[in-house]
């Protein structure tokens, strides 16, 4: 170090080394809503350090999944509460600083727009349609009905349109959310979507040809407009009166 005296002063006992500058190299996904987990590859994304001490995307502080980890990393996306586009800033626990520019996107949460049945119990066909259904990504984890998971059909499943088909849901029947978790772990709603249907109660519960029994419970069209057939033990009933 040298000052305008012309004083010199050195030390040789302290080091300075230049390190070779970071960089992202990718974002994925580069666009997604809010809660969505986002991978950052890059290279010495801790430059000097041993850690990533913060990430802000747009300006907005990320939760950061993995700050250990210099090459590879994720992020939770953060809320800006409108869509638009913004650099992934990168600084480590020695404050080393590393920016890509215009690398990340919000987008609007997807949303469910409909559900069809509403109802049923085991083995129903249930085609849920809606908007950005992946949430910013290229396919889905999961899909719940009113808490229970459901079986995805593969190939019936796009970013607009997805089937499942139920599992058996608690015999008591009950109304619960449907849940789609997209691959990029954005969560998508629909309150209430759901509901298990159950036979509550049967009276009489015994009898003979021609006795009118009646069948109370929750959601027995399931999501239909009528019975199309009813059976007590093995035997087709003979009519449906109501």
């Amino acid at each position: 170090m040298s000052t305008d005296s012309g004083a010199l002063i050195d030390n040789s006992g302290l080091q300075w080394e230049y390190v070779v500058p970071s960089s992202i190299e990718s974002v994925t996904p580069s666009s997604a809503p809010a809660g969505a987990e986002v991978e950052i590859f890059g290279f010495r994304l801790c430059g000097g350090g041993s850690q990533i001490a913060n990430v802000t995307i747009a300006g907005i502080d990320a939760v950061i999944k993995d700050p250990n980890r210099c090459g590879t990393f994720s992020v939770f996306v953060p809320d800006t509460g409108t869509n638009v586009t913004g650099d992934i800033v990168v600084i480590s626990d020695d404050g080393s600083k590393t920016v890509e520019e215009n690398a990340f996107t919000f987008i609007s949460a997807g949303t469910i727009t409909s559900v069809s049945p509403t109802a049923g119990q085991d083995q129903v066909l249930v085609t849920i349609n809606g908007t950005s259904l992946f949430g910013g990504g290229t396919g889905i984890d999961s899909v719940s009905l009113a808490g229970v998971g459901a079986f995805v059909i593969a190939d019936r499943v796009t970013d607009s349109s997805i089937v499942v088909r139920s599992f058996a849901g608690p015999v008591s029947g009950g109304t619960g959310d449907i849940e789609i978790i997209g691959n990029t772990q954005a969560r998508i709603v629909a309150q209430n979507a759901w509901t298990y249907s159950s036979i509550l109660s049967v009276s009489p519960n015994i009898g003979q040809r021609g006795t009118r029994v009646t069948l109370t419970g929750v959601a027995l069209l399931a999501g239909g407009n009528n019975i199309s057939e009813i059976r007590l033990g093995d035997k087709r009933v003979s009519e449906i009166v109501s």
